[in-house]
């Protein structure tokens, strides 16, 4: 199996942008840096390691449905120890959740994606071999899970049942794109039918709502965050059937710039392609794409969700386009703001002074 290491521009930003969101979950500003910044910068490091200095003390509480999980998710991402002590605690419990979800549990973790979804992404970085069984059977249960309209939200009786939440479904595309990258076989129909779910519940601006499908009334509203967990949860689905890698990508994977954890097992001219509307799903990308360059964001409620979403489109943005960025603009905005809201203590808190992304 191939390795999912991280060791490039892409995937560091991930692992950088995995330690503050996770720190932050439990939460003296510093001088700003006139130069650019990257993944290696001196300052980024510091910020990285003292989140999961943070992560790693006696000062996070860890309780609480998935925390454990996604705090040893982050740790791994960025140290790659599976023998930390709470990466081994994480692993233990997303074992456990695996075998739960495969016999039917109705637990508090099966009641939304976000739970299984970070178990899932856990256990195929760490080690696919090792933890096959249990990340297929979170494969399993995330594809019984998805509803009839092609999104994913809630498995709980009442106003949500039937709906799609795109930020639950965001989630899972990350996931089941993580498991594929590792060779987990994602059945390519489900994809399809969730970018079908996504560009469906778009509205007319280009933004995502809250919830989307079955009873859902349909809602032209929505805010910097959902707009993000919609578009990186599109582009994320797109990259996972091949459709985003350009011959120009693929002579960079050549090359070796498009990083090893963004790489294809099998290059895109060997993957086949699933039946979808092309030119609806790339008008959606670009109403999604349009929608952020005329909206900017300042900081409201999920403040660091935004973030890591935006991260996360702006990453698979590049993808589409062939052309990754050392140094991009939003990131050494976004790196400037969370060094001034970063605490002694390596934590990001809930409540910061507004703070202003293009």
């Amino acid at each position: 199996m191939a390795s999912f290491t991280i060791v490039s521009e892409l995937a560091r930003r991930l692992a950088f942008f995995a330690a503050f969101f996770a720190a932050c979950s439990f939460g003296s500003a510093h001088s700003v840096f006139a130069e650019k910044y990257f993944p290696d910068h001196p300052l980024v490091q510091d910020m990285v390691r003292k989140g999961v200095g943070f992560l790693t003390s006696g000062d996070a509480r860890l309780s609480g449905e998935g925390i454990n999980l996604l705090a040893g998710y982050t740790i791994y991402k960025v140290d790659g120890n599976p023998d930390q002590r709470v990466v081994v605690s994480a692993i233990a419990e997303a074992r456990e959740l695996a075998v739960m979800l495969s016999r039917g549990g109705k637990g508090e973790a099966a009641r939304s994606m976000y739970v299984p979804s970070i178990a899932g992404m856990l256990l195929a970085s760490v080690d696919i071999e090792a933890h096959g069984e249990a990340v297929r059977q979170i494969r399993d249960f995330l594809l019984r899970s998805q509803k009839p309209h092609g999104g994913f939200g809630y498995l709980v009786e009442g106003q949500y049942s039937n709906s799609g939440d795109i930020s639950q479904t965001q989630y899972v595309m990350l996931c089941l794109w993580t498991m594929s990258q590792l060779g987990v076989e994602v059945p390519e129909e489900s994809i399809a039918r969730c970018i079908a779910f996504l560009t469906a519940a778009q509205n007319i601006e280009g933004g995502w709502p809250y919830q989307a499908g079955g009873t859902a009334t349909p809602d032209a509203s929505t805010t910097n965050s959902l707009a993000a967990a919609g578009f990186s949860a599109l582009l994320i689905a797109g990259d996972s059937l091949g459709l985003y890698r350009s011959k120009v990508a693929e002579n960079q994977e050549e090359e070796g710039i498009i990083p090893t954890a963004f790489r294809r097992i099998m290059p895109e001219s060997q993957r086949t392609k699933a039946n979808i509307d092309r030119t609806r799903l790339d008008n959606s990308a670009k109403r999604g794409e349009a929608w952020h360059v005329t909206h900017t964001y300042k900081r409201a409620q999920w403040h660091y969700y935004y973030v890591y979403s935006r991260e996360r489109y702006e990453s698979f943005l590049e993808i589409t386009k062939g052309k990754i960025q050392k140094s991009p603009e939003w990131y050494n905005q976004a790196v400037e703001m969370l060094q001034a809201a970063q605490s002694p203590n390596g934590a990001w808190a809930l409540r910061q002074p507004t703070a202003t992304l293009p």
